[in-house]
């Protein structure tokens, strides 16, 4: 005699319909989760490039402001050192390294690009530095209206040294410069360069 399969009685089938919710739900829930989920890990990873480009900005305001003040030591030394001494400012990073006085501990890298700084001679002869990066500067506090990194210069004006007390090598009342004139510089300055400025790598 065959076998008839019972029929699904009332009960049964509200209990497969309120299964069927519940999966149908959980799963609804779990999209959202996810998607919830996706958004913050979105914000945290910008939130994160942010305090990254951040710290990398201050780090290079502080390298590109040691090689300046080396240059203008340097420059500022010109007098004592003349007659071994060719040029007023330095003709590479390197040179400012080398003993008998190292005016600067070690040549820095752009923390910005992770290049070598791009160097801004004049007559051949450096001046200052600035970053290779066209990227955008978060920070205008130190960066002013320049629209890319490599606009802001890091650079040391013309530095007249006047001649000591008496004619004599230095002046023991001043230090190792006797006098120095026209030593402002503008730090991250955006302004053009004069015509005779050039950037080299």
């Amino acid at each position: 005699m065959p076998h008839l399969e019972e029929a699904p009685t009332p009960d049964g089938q509200h209990d497969v319909l309120r299964m069927s919710n519940q999966r149908g739900s959980a799963y609804l829930v779990l999209m959202v989760v996810l998607a919830v989920m996706g958004v913050s890990m979105t914000a945290a990873g910008k939130q994160w490039a942010l305090i990254i480009k951040r710290d990398k900005e201050a780090e290079l305001v502080f390298r590109a402001n040691r090689i300046k003040y080396a240059i203008e030591a340097y420059a500022l030394d010109y007098r004592l050192h003349s007659a071994t001494r060719p040029n007023q400012f330095p003709l590479s990073l390197q040179q400012l390294t080398k003993p008998p006085k190292r005016y600067l501990s070690t040549v820095y890298q752009d923390p910005i690009s992770g290049l070598d700084f791009e160097l801004i001679k004049v007559a051949g002869q450096v001046r200052g530095v600035r970053s290779r990066s066209q990227e955008q500067p978060l920070s205008r506090m130190q960066f002013g209206n320049a629209r890319v990194y490599r606009e802001v210069a890091f650079q040391v004006d013309n530095i007249e040294v006047q001649p000591c007390a008496g004619g004599g090598s230095m002046n023991p009342m001043l230090g190792t410069a006797c006098q120095a004139r026209g030593m402002g510089t503008s730090e991250g300055s955006s302004s053009g360069f004069s015509s005779n400025d050039s950037s080299e790598k």
